[in-house]
């Protein structure tokens, strides 16, 4: 999903509706999207937003012919919170949308963050040690069967922007999908 810069963000009907997170579109209405394929010039609608929960619902414009859907939706859709311990997946595209498309990380569940300040909001976090790093946001993360259990939202890093090396630490935050799908007013059938 790019705007200015880039995140990630990932189909979830045939139909071209895309979840990502708010912070990657900001105040957009439209935005250009560039698939796995390395394909451009395809824009998304900002259909809706929950800028507190950090999400948002895009949908293509136009589905070119070239995208077959079934090879790249996201689901089937679990519910319910993964245990700690247990495999997990994140899909995204850190840094540079070009070379790094399509990566994939594995870790495990660390914990799970229930009413966590981050900033002047009180959220619900799954945390897990799968790497991500800036231009993940908004990619899906998977369990170890491809069911959708969350959002890449925030990862904490050592180092510091200036020197460009910030290092990702093993402390990243997934938004639960059940609550992404409620506060955007998803219905759950429209993902089987």
């Amino acid at each position: 999903v790019q705007k200015s810069g880039h995140g990630s963000g990932f189909f979830i009907t045939d139909e071209g509706h895309i979840l990502t997170n708010y912070h990657v579109i900001g105040e957009a209405r439209r935005v250009r999207i560039v698939t796995g394929f390395r394909k451009t010039g395809i824009t998304a609608e900002v259909l809706r937003v929950d800028k507190a929960r950090d999400v948002a619902l895009l949908k293509l414009e136009e589905i070119p012919d070239w995208l077959n859907m079934d090879k790249v939706l996201i689901r089937p859709v679990r519910l319910d919170w993964p245990r700690v311990g247990e495999d997990v997946y994140a899909i995204g595209v850190p840094k540079d949308w070009k070379n790094f498309r399509n990566t994939v990380t594995k870790g495990i569940i660390s914990g799970h963050r229930k009413y966590k300040r981050v900033g002047a909001i009180r959220s619900n976090f799954i945390q897990a040690d799968v790497e991500i790093h800036p231009g993940s946001s908004g990619g899906p993360l998977v369990d170890e069967y491809g069911n959708l259990v969350g959002i890449a939202t925030e990862g904490y890093v050592a180092g510091s922007e200036s020197t460009h090396s910030p290092i990702g630490v093993g402390l990243n935050l997934f938004i639960p999908i059940q609550e992404a799908l409620d506060v955007l007013n998803i219905s759950y059938d429209d993902q089987e």
